[in-house]
């Protein structure tokens, strides 16, 4: 009788064991796939916060874009052996507007400044007299010589390829063609970061 009761209690709490582990186990996955599906909405809400921020960004830049036009970046002498060069103060003005708007990190208006720098160190070197100013024949924004094509079609833009990593995110923008574009949220606003063309394969 006792050897009896002892396999009875054996099994008794082997099953118990058994079934305790199961519920560990199904509890564990429901946990997963809460977690995941938690992730996946936000990841959503996010790419939507994005695009809507792209949006924003562009709507602004069409807005801007005739009066930022009118500001001479490079000073052009009159004489035909002048040298061209960057009008810094010039400069400084242009990307005032764009540090007034908040839609930009401070990353994205001091790689425009070292990109004007560059640009005319450019001139500089090689003696530019005439032609395009170097670096500056096409809309460093956008980065295209058909700015204003663009612009008028901002409401036939698609977005692909959106990925994000912790409060970091880019996404692709086709209007004409596709750039790729990069933000960084700050103080929950996504700020635009940097702007690539995406060439085609």
């Amino acid at each position: 009788k006792i050897i009896f009761l002892g396999l009875l209690l054996a099994i008794f709490y082997g099953c118990s064991n058994s079934n305790n582990g199961v519920d560990s186990n199904n509890i564990a996955t429901d946990s997963i796939e809460i977690a995941i599906g938690n992730t996946k909405e936000i990841n959503s809400t996010n790419q939507k916060a994005v695009e809507n921020q792209v949006g924003v960004f562009l709507e602004w830049y069409k807005t801007k874009f005739d009066t930022l036009s009118t500001i001479m970046l490079v000073s052009i002498p009159d004489t035909d052996d002048g040298i061209y060069s960057v009008n810094f103060n010039n400069t400084g003005e242009y990307l005032k507007v764009f540090i007034k708007s908040g839609l930009f990190t401070q990353n994205f208006v001091e790689e425009k400044r070292k990109y004007f720098k560059t640009c005319n160190d450019k001139m500089l070197k090689d003696k530019q007299n005439q032609g395009p100013p170097i670096g500056l024949e096409h809309d460093i924004i956008l980065l295209t010589q058909e700015t204003e094509e663009i612009l008028n079609n901002i409401g036939n833009a698609s977005y692909s390829n959106y990925t994000e990593q912790e409060n970091k995110a880019y996404i692709d923008v086709t209007i004409l063609d596709k750039t790729k574009i990069y933000l960084i949220n700050e103080k929950d606003k996504w700020l635009i970061d940097k702007i690539e063309v995406v060439i085609r394969q």
